[in-house]
């Protein structure tokens, strides 16, 4: 029978990569339609409806992950590393082993790219995970969803489902879709046209380049890629970043369009210790975390560049860092990379340029360990005026109080305190540090004068949903930066977030600046309660937006701001009441 128009169920697959190097796939039972042969399968697993699987599906998602490890395999010999491919759990012929994953809900409780559907999916993953003796915590899991609408008379296809990844060498996760087109095969196909609701009407070639590029970069970020940009003179002769844009041109020289995905150097060093590619988890622990810092930093201008440098200090060794330069506008996907080879003593140097003009620059150091784990420095930032001249005062600022941060992170308030009062007077960084060093629950409990920062006043409780509470500093990334400025005074309020004050009747205002702190991605909203009445709430707020919030506390004897999540899971939900003021 012919489908002419067929609507997908919420049903999963799950392709698993163990650290024992086993990869394993495991593909859902689906109610399917393949365009270019349609006919139908027995089902493979009994389900609560009567489903049809698409013809042939394990012989084209095996092809499509034998893709995925092709290209990491000669883009890393093409970088100068000589390694396997990743293995492959098969059958006798040689096909991807499967395993069903039924959705509870309909397609639509899943149809949508926000993190809170990713988690949903991953939630309903876990059980049949565990029951097949997989721990996703070890494990490095991808998962492909059939949510969508295909019409396979008009080859019309509309989805906006999950599309995420993350991972270390301990684990991953990232979610991908499939669709009936789906296959390399159709790499080079001109014809027939796809009707797809995001890139249009588009050549089923150029759709499958689309497609099987985003899952090898998504597949990318399970193995602890980030975002990264190619240079323009990569863009020239290379082509584009798998792990910037290059999924939206992989394979298109094959269909001679223009050049394709690469991966870089630095993508491909990081790699270069992965279990996947070592064959070996020699020196990675179960529960082994990165322990490496970066010390001794310091910057300086270069031309038209910056040259970091410093200090790594790990166990085990730390055999690369990376420095990824980040113009804002465009999240991290245009990250300039640039890496270095410690030294015995563990000293590096890396020269940063091709940096954008006019912008704010993210300067984050990652340093690779020999055990697959890396180690991050961010909270680095400076400016690029339009006119090409770097304004690096607030990143030696920053410099300079990574130390006083750092131990304030462990715990170590009184050696913090030690460091900062060593500092000279004439130091800018020494009046960022004072406000730091008093936590919560030591701070006063009454104010004299008419205004008094809320920071400076004890809360009668205080939680968070992520680290612990904090003023005047990040326990994240330590320091507060919002709209490119370090702030010196701020409340932590990663949700679900509350901070309680009792009053003593006398104040008469509360004001503050709502915002989610540079380089997040969450979205969160902002709560004022006086006297358990629902005073003020903000709208949705996000990274690139700000809300004053101005309230009446006439007469009031307590005061609560709390913080929600926006609606889509926490992740990066980091909220900052800056500069909350109290006033008579």
């Amino acid at each position: 029978m012919h489908l002419e128009s067929l609507t997908f169920g919420a049903i999963l697959v799950v392709v698993n990569v163990s650290p024992e190097l086993l990869l394993k796939c495991y593909r859902a039972n689906q109610r399917n339609s393949n365009p270019f042969a349609t006919s139908k399968v027995a089902a493979a697993k009994k389900t609560n409806e009567n489903h049809q699987l698409a013809k042939q599906y394990r012989e084209r998602l095996t092809r499509v992950m034998d893709e995925a490890a092709d290209f990491y395999a000669k883009q890393m010999k093409a970088n100068g590393f000589e390694v396997k491919r990743i293995p492959f759990d098969r059958d006798s012929k040689k096909l991807l082993n499967f395993m069903i994953v039924q959705g509870k809900e309909p397609w639509t409780a899943y149809n949508s790219k926000q993190l809170i559907s990713a988690d949903k999916v991953r939630k309903e993953c876990l059980p049949v995970l565990y029951a097949a003796g997989l721990n996703p915590d070890h494990e490095t899991i991808v998962v492909f969803t059939a949510i969508m609408e295909w019409d396979d008379k008009l080859l019309r296809f509309r989805q906006q489902s999950p599309y995420f990844g993350m991972g270390n060498a301990h684990s991953g996760f990232c979610w991908q879709f499939d669709a009936p087109p789906l296959d390399p095969k159709n790499l080079l196909l001109k014809t027939p046209n796809i009707d797809d609701g995001e890139f249009g009407i588009i050549s089923a070639g150029r759709w499958n380049s689309l497609m099987i590029g985003g899952v090898i970069h998504e597949l990318g970020h399970s193995l602890g890629l980030p975002h990264d940009a190619e240079r323009p003179a990569e863009l020239q002769k290379t082509g584009t970043s798998l792990m910037g844009l290059g999924n939206l041109r992989y394979a298109f020289e094959r269909r001679k369009e223009g050049l394709g995905a690469f991966l870089t150097f630095p993508d491909a060093l990081r790699l270069a210790s992965h279990p996947f590619f070592t064959r070996s988890a020699k020196g990675l622990a179960e529960n082994d975390r990165s322990s490496g810092v970066f010390e001794e930093l310091a910057c300086e201008n270069d031309g038209d560049g910056i040259i970091v440098s410093g200090r790594v200090n790990s166990s085990p060794a730390t055999y690369a860092v990376i420095a990824y330069t980040d113009g804002e506008g465009r999240s991290d996907y245009d990250a300039i990379t640039t890496s270095a080879i410690p030294n015995a003593e563990g000293r590096f140097q890396v020269r940063c340029d091709t940096l954008p003009h006019g912008k704010q620059i993210a300067l984050r150091l990652t340093g690779l360990q020999v055990n697959g784990l890396t180690y991050m420095q961010s909270g680095l930032n400076f400016v690029m005026t339009p006119a090409g001249k770097m304004q690096t005062e607030e990143l030696k600022q920053t410099i300079v109080l990574l130390p006083i941060l750092n131990q304030l992170r462990a715990g170590r308030a009184d050696e913090a305190a030690r460091l900062t009062a060593a500092l000279p007077d004439t130091e800018p960084a020494k009046q960022l540090a004072a406000p730091m060093l008093t936590p919560p629950n030591m701070r006063p409990l009454t104010a004299e004068g008419n205004s008094v920062s809320l920071c400076d006043l004890r809360p009668s409780s205080a939680t968070v949903g992520w680290r612990t509470p904090a003023f005047d500093y990040s326990p994240e990334d330590l320091t507060i930066r919002v709209a490119g400025k370090l702030e010196r005074r701020g409340i932590y309020a990663h949700p679900p977030s509350t901070y309680s004050w009792t009053l003593d009747g006398t104040w008469k205002n509360f004001h503050a600046i709502c915002t989610v702190r540079d380089e997040e991605t969450g979205s969160v909203v902002f709560v004022v309660t006086v006297d358990n009445v629902e005073k003020w709430r903000s709208d949705l707020i996000n990274f690139d937006t700000r809300k004053e919030c101005d309230v009446d506390l006439t007469g009031a004897t307590s005061l609560k701001l709390t913080v929600e999540d926006g609606g889509d899971g926490s992740f990066q939900d980091h909220g900052f009441w800056i500069a909350p003021v109290l006033t008579r």
